[in-house]
């Protein structure tokens, strides 16, 4: 909510020197191709943030009169807390608390592909768009036994162990679902030009996905060995809407 109202703010400053339009059909196009790559990762780590809305992407732009049409390679990884991990608590005594942690992390890549319509004025843009999303999604999760000892004196007080971990024979079972990922984006950006060619761009992105299950495995690992054998697998019959409201992400534009 706070990038929203920060993007907000920014959109009104700078729409305030559009008062008027360039005539895009009597001016000549001095460029024709535009190449974008976000730099939102290099300011907040992909990995651990828990936020798919901070992509790696480059993208591609034709240059119009009337519109601009484009299409973007993206790739997000997210682990969805910011530990890694989480405990889920079977079994408590009154020396060891007996739990299954969980390892979840999701892949997604896809490409996006659409049209935009930009405001000039001066070295300001204002521009809005959309785009249609098709892509890969990949879920995956690996569990297994997790054992914390700890000490309680007569206070209540509890101390924790410095041996935690794993106790005994230890597997790990890895879960992976695929899904074919759809969805539509809408975009507003806005963009102040350093030269002719290059340009700095904020742009916010709410996006709607549609994933569609494909299949998922089940695989049991010894790890001692880290050898992996399938345990099971089948089709993914789990179709699901997830709406992103998406991040103000800083783009860098060469023109060319």
């Amino acid at each position: 909510m706070k990038q929203f109202a920060l993007f907000t703010l920014i959109v009104a400053m700078a729409a305030s020197g559009l008062s008027q339009e360039t005539d895009a059909k009597s001016a000549e196009l001095p460029y024709k191709n535009k190449i974008s790559l976000n730099l939102t990762p290099l300011l907040i780590p992909i990995r651990g943030t828990g936020n798919l809305s901070t992509p790696a992407s480059l993208m591609y732009t034709r240059l119009g009169r009337k519109f601009n049409w484009r299409i973007s390679a993206n790739y997000n990884y997210l682990s969805v807390k910011p530990r890694g991990y989480f405990d889920m608590i079977t079994a408590i005594s009154d020396s060891m608390i007996t739990s299954l942690r969980v390892i979840p992390n999701v892949h997604q890549a896809n490409f996006r592909f659409g049209v935009e319509k930009v405001f000039q004025k001066n070295k300001f843009s204002f521009s809005f768009g959309g785009d249609i999303v098709l892509g890969t999604t990949i879920s995956n999760s690996r569990s297994f036994n997790w054992n914390t000892f700890y000490t309680k004196d007569s206070s209540g007080t509890i101390t924790y162990g410095q041996n935690s971990g794993y106790t005994g024979n230890y597997y790990s079972l890895r879960s992976n679902d695929y899904y074919l990922t759809t969805g539509l984006d809408l975009t507003f950006g806005v963009g102040f030009d350093l030269t002719k060619r290059f340009s700095l761009g904020l742009q916010y992105r709410p996006t709607l996905y549609y994933n569609i299950g494909l299949w998922s495995n089940q695989l049991l690992s010894d790890y001692a060995s880290e050898i992996y054998s399938v345990k099971s697998s089948s089709s993914l019959h789990n179709n699901y809407l997830r709406f992103n409201p998406g991040a103000c992400l800083l783009y860098l534009h060469f023109k060319l």
